[in-house]
C-alpha cells in the first residue's frame, strides 16, 4: 500500500489558489459576469468605487494635496472597484485627479490582468501593473487601497485540545488533525481548551510591506475587531455561491477566512489604524449623496441593502484605514 501524503493546510491552500492552474490564478471568479461563486463590493454597484474616490480625495487633501501622488490597489479583480473610482475623481475632484501620477495595479494572475487591462482602457498609460509591490521607497506619496485581499491569503488552522496544539492537515482526500508546536498567537490573545485559531503565514509579512510602502491604506474585508477567547473557525469554500467542503474541486473552489483586524492594526501600529464597519465608512465617505439621483430604482436599492445592511456587508465587512502619520 502506498504511503500517504500529509500536507499542511495551508499549503494545500497556496497551491490551490495560486499554484499553475490555481483558483486565483485562472481568476476562475471573474471570467464570467456576474462572477461564478462570490461578489465582492465593486461588483454590486459603481457607488462603492465612486465612495473610495472621496476616501482618495480626502487622504490627499491630508497629506497637503501634493502635486503628484501614486495610486496602488491590491487584487484588483476585474478592474470594477478602479474604473467607477478614477471616473468620480475626475469629475468631482479634478484638482486631486490632475495630481494623479499613475496608478500601480498589483496582480499576479494573467487572466485577471488581460480583463482590468480591458476595463480600464480608457485610461491609457496611468495604469500600470505588477505582480507585487515594489522593494524600493517612492519619491512620490502613495495611497493604497485592498478590498478582500487579506481573506484569501493562505490560512493553517490550528486547535487547542486538553492543552495540547494541533494543525489541520490534508492527507491524501481528507482532513486531518496532527500535533503540532503552538502557532505564533495574536498579541495579547488568550484562548481557551477547544480554541481554533487561523493562522496566516504571510500577513505579516504583508502588512510589514504596505507599512513601508504606503503613506495610507484602506483595507477592506470580513473579519472581527477582535478575536474571542475561542478563536474563531471561519475557513470556507465557496462555489456558485454555496459553501462546499474545504477540499472540493480543488483549484476550481474559492477558499477563504476572516481577518482578525486587531491583529492586523497591531502589526501596523494600533496608533495609525481607525476601524469601521463598511456602512459607517461608506456613509461618512458620502455614499448616501451618490445614491440619491439613483433612487428608487431596484438594482440600486438591492445593492444598498448588500452594502449597508447590518446583516450583509455593513458589520460583517470591516475597514481599517492605516496612517503612516498619526491620525
Amino acid at each position: 500500500m502506498p504511503p500517504q501524503k500529509t500536507t499542511p493546510f495551508a499549503t494545500f491552500m497556496e497551491t490551490a489558489l495560486y499554484g499553475e492552474g490555481g483558483y486565483y490564478t485562472r481568476g476562475v471568479n471573474f471570467l464570467q459576469s456576474p462572477p461564478r461563486d462570490f461578489t465582492t463590493a465593486p461588483e454590486l454597484t459603481p457607488l462603492f468605487g465612486a465612495t473610495l474616490a472621496n476616501w482618495v480625495a480626502k487622504q490627499w487633501q491630508t497629506l497637503g494635496q501634493p502635486s503628484a501622488f501614486t495610486l496602488c490597489e491590491m487584487g484588483p479583480g476585474r478592474g470594477s472597484l478602479m474604473h467607477p473610482l478614477l471616473t468620480h475623481l475626475r469629475e468631482t475632484h479634478p484638482t486631486c485627479f490632475t495630481a494623479l501620477h499613475a496608478v500601480q495595479m498589483i496582480e499576479r494572475a494573467p487572466a485577471l490582468i488581460k480583463l482590468q487591462q480591458h476595463t480600464l482602457a480608457e485610461w491609457g498609460s496611468l495604469c500600470t501593473w505588477s505582480d507585487s509591490l515594489p522593494t524600493h521607497n517612492s519619491q512620490l506619496p502613495i495611497l493604497l487601497i485592498a478590498n478582500e485581499l487579506l481573506d484569501a491569503l493562505p490560512t493553517q488552522p490550528y486547535r487547542l485540545k486538553n492543552g495540547a496544539w494541533e494543525a489541520l492537515h490534508v492527507e491524501t482526500d481528507a482532513l486531518v488533525w496532527l500535533p503540532a508546536e503552538a502557532p505564533p498567537l495574536p498579541h495579547g490573545w488568550q484562548p481557551t481548551d477547544g480554541a481554533v485559531f487561523e493562522h496566516m503565514p504571510s500577513l505579516a509579512p504583508l502588512l510589514g510591506a504596505i507599512k513601508s510602502y504606503a503613506d495610507a491604506a484602506l483595507l477592506i474585508d470580513y473579519g472581527a475587531a477582535n478575536l474571542p477567547p475561542q478563536g474563531a473557525d471561519t475557513l470556507q469554500a465557496m462555489q456558485h455561491h454555496k459553501p462546499v467542503p474545504l477540499l472540493h474541486e480543488a483549484g476550481n473552489t474559492d477558499l477563504t477566512a476572516h481577518i482578525n483586524f486587531a491583529e492586523v492594526a497591531h502589526q501596523l501600529g494600533a496608533v495609525h489604524c481607525t476601524l469601521s464597519p463598511l456602512a459607517d465608512f461608506l456613509l461618512q465617505h458620502g455614499l448616501h449623496h451618490l445614491a440619491l439621483p439613483l433612487l428608487p430604482h431596484p438594482a440600486t436599492e438591492s445593492a444598498l441593502h448588500r452594502l449597508l445592511h447590518p446583516a450583509q456587508m455593513g458589520t460583517l465587512h470591516l475597514t481599517l484605514c492605516y496612517t503612516r502619520s498619526t491620525p
